[in-house]
C-alpha cells in the first residue's frame, strides 16, 4: 500500500501578525493628562475665585457669593499710623481715628491735581468684630504734594482703644431713601454741617436746585472775618451773573450770612472756578447719590 508522505507535512494554512503593545502609548496619554490637569486645575481655581474675570463672576455669582466676601476682606489693612493704602492713582497713609474724627494723609500720584470730591471713592470701615461702621467719602483737591484731611461724622463715635479695618473702595450704586413729595412734584433734602446749611430741591428724584446758607459769626479774627466777607460779597457777585437775584450776603449783629439758591439749568457748579464749591451738586443727579455721599462727608441730613 502507498502511502502519501506529503500527508505528515506541516500545512501552512495563514500567518498570525504578532500583535503590537499598546501600553507605551497609554502610559505616554496618562502622563500627558496628569501634567495637563496639573497646570491647569490651579489656573482654573484663580480664575474662579478671582470675581473680576468672566469666569469667576459668573461661578462667585452662582455658588460661592459669602466666599467671595470672605476673600475681598483680606484686602482690608488695619487703619493706624502706620497704614499705608495704595488704590489706582491715590495712596493713603497716616490714618487715625477718635471720637467722631478720622484723619488721613492723601497723595495723588500724579502731576495734575485730583478732586476727589468728583470721584467714587471711599473708606470703608470695620471694627475687629467685622462689623461695618461706616463708609467715609474722600474730598478735598490732591496733588503729588498730598494734604492732611480731618472730618467729622458725627453719627460715628471711634474707641481711640480699638483696632479699626479697612480699605479704600468704589461705591456707584445707593440705597432708596424716602422723601416727602409736594403738589408740584417736588422734594427736598436738608444738610447740615457747622456753619452750612444745604437745600437740595429735586423733582423725579433729580436734582434742579440748590439753596446754600453760610454763616460766619467769629469775629475773633477780625482780619481773618474781613477777608472772609470780602471773599463772600465776591462769590455772590458771581453767581448773580449767572443766576440773577439768586445770591445775597447780609452783615448781621454778630456776623455775615450769605445764601445762594441757585437753579442749576442757570448754574453749572463744576465750572464756578475760585467759588467752586465741592456741595454744590449738578443739574439732575440723583437724589440717593446726594444723600448718600453728604453723609458720608459728615452731614446731618434729613
Amino acid at each position: 500500500m502507498n502511502e502519501n508522505n506529503n500527508s505528515l507535512q506541516p500545512v501552512v494554512l495563514g500567518e498570525l501578525k504578532k500583535q503590537k503593545s499598546s501600553k507605551p502609548l497609554l502610559v505616554f496619554l496618562i502622563f500627558f493628562i496628569i501634567i495637563t490637569v496639573t497646570i491647569l486645575i490651579p489656573l482654573i481655581d484663580d480664575s474662579l475665585s478671582d470675581p473680576d474675570t468672566p469666569l469667576g463672576a459668573l461661578y462667585q455669582k452662582i455658588f460661592n457669593k459669602e466666599d467671595v466676601d470672605e476673600e475681598n476682606n483680606i484686602n482690608r489693612v488695619i487703619l493706624n499710623e502706620d497704614t499705608f493704602i495704595s488704590f489706582e492713582d491715590i495712596t493713603i497713609s497716616n490714618i487715625t481715628l477718635e471720637g467722631n474724627f478720622i484723619r488721613y494723609f492723601v497723595k495723588y500720584d500724579n502731576e495734575e491735581n485730583n478732586i476727589l470730591d468728583y470721584t467714587p471713592y471711599y473708606i470703608e470701615v470695620f471694627d475687629k468684630e467685622d462689623n461695618f461702621v461706616t463708609n467715609v467719602k474722600l474730598v478735598g483737591i490732591v496733588t503729588d504734594d498730598g494734604l492732611t484731611m480731618n472730618i467729622s461724622l458725627p453719627e460715628v463715635e471711634f474707641n481711640s482703644n480699638e483696632d479699626y479695618y479697612g480699605k479704600v473702595i468704589k461705591l456707584t450704586e445707593f440705597e432708596d431713601i424716602t422723601m416727602f413729595v409736594d403738589n408740584d412734584g417736588y422734594s427736598s433734602i436738608t444738610c447740615t454741617k457747622f456753619q452750612n446749611t444745604l437745600k437740595y430741591q429735586f423733582k423725579d428724584g433729580l436734582l434742579k436746585r440748590v439753596e446754600h446758607k453760610f454763616v460766619n459769626n467769629n469775629i475773633d479774627n477780625i482780619d481773618a472775618y474781613i477777608l472772609s466777607l470780602h471773599f463772600q460779597k465776591e462769590k455772590a457777585d458771581y453767581l448773580n451773573s449767572l443766576d440773577e437775584g439768586s445770591t445775597i450776603v447780609k452783615e448781621t449783629d454778630v456776623g455775615f450770612e450769605i445764601i445762594a439758591n441757585l437753579d442749576l439749568t442757570k448754574v453749572d457748579t463744576y465750572t464756578l472756578g475760585d467759588y467752586l464749591v465741592f456741595t454744590y451738586y449738578r443739574l439732575d443727579e440723583d437724589a440717593r447719590k446726594v444723600h448718600y455721599e453728604m453723609k458720608a462727608k459728615g452731614y446731618d441730613c434729613k
